[in-house]
């Protein structure tokens, strides 16, 4: 999915290259997946592109920036919520969409990447994810997975420059790219982390946090489990009933004994 992501991208790595030695060009990616006990969420995806980077993407003939900030109507007819802002002269576009489940979170990154591909060609994949979920009498299970491929051949596949340029390209990528490209996802999800892949750079409670470098492919993993209440409290109120007696019982024993109660002496020798 997301393949006029791809493309954004590409643009981003075109325009930066052409003076990233003298300018501090900064574009940024970030996703965040919140799913909750009964497996519903919100998802969102963010694009932050600085006012050098923009100009440069813009007089370059490359300007695919400017897509980012078409989908807004198409996006809103399917539940989604755009966000759009041109503060200092760069562009910040954030979207996000709530989901009831594994199913419906599938068919909102679906639509965000129809959205984002329309008119950019072959539907060159960077980014895919899925969600599953378990669930029994006292635990819920959730499972976040899918892959990140920033390498030049995804990136570069919809650009429209020669194969000379695609090689120098793939160079600059190589060396240089994260100078001024980053990309983070989180997973927030219901409970404790149990178990992860995909070298997170961060992990705390339920939430993961990756980090792929541009011109790297990174496949990611991250399942965490959570106790029901409503099983919780079947378990827990019997215990404390059954822990009241327990200390009920002790009580009433030590209390038949009296202080002063006469015991037979032992016989004489």
């Amino acid at each position: 999915m997301f393949g006029g992501g791809c493309r954004v991208i590409g643009a981003a790595v075109l325009a930066a290259c052409l003076v990233v030695v003298t300018t501090a060009c900064q574009f940024t990616i970030t996703s965040t997946v919140r799913v909750n006990r009964d497996g519903s969420g919100r998802f969102s995806l963010r694009f932050v592109v600085d006012k050098e980077l923009s100009d440069l993407a813009r007089n370059s003939g490359q300007d695919t920036f400017s897509s980012l900030c078409d989908i807004r109507q198409e996006l809103s007819r399917k539940g989604w919520t755009v966000n759009r802002s041109t503060e200092g002269g760069g562009l910040d576009v954030a979207v996000e969409r709530p989901f009831t489940g594994p199913g419906d979170l599938q068919t909102a990154i679906d639509d965000l990447a129809r959205c984002l591909s329309v008119g950019t060609g072959p539907n060159n994949a960077f980014f895919r994810l899925s969600l599953e979920r378990s669930s029994d009498f006292l635990k819920t299970g959730t499972t976040l997975q899918g892959s990140i491929n920033l390498t030049s051949t995804v990136l570069l596949a919809q650009t429209n420059i020669s194969d000379d340029t695609k090689r120098q390209l793939q160079t600059f990528i190589a060396q240089t790219g994260n100078q001024f490209f980053k990309f983070t996802l989180t997973a927030e999800l219901a409970g404790r982390v149990s178990s992860t892949e995909g070298e997170p750079s961060e992990v705390k409670g339920g939430t993961v946090t990756w980090s792929p470098q541009l011109g790297k492919t990174l496949t990611v993993r991250a399942s965490a489990s959570a106790y029901n209440p409503a099983a919780l409290g079947l378990i827990g109120v019997p215990l404390v009933l059954l822990v009241g007696f327990a200390i009920w019982w002790i009580i009433r024993r030590r209390g038949a004994a009296v202080p002063g109660d006469s015991f037979p002496e032992p016989p004489a020798p």
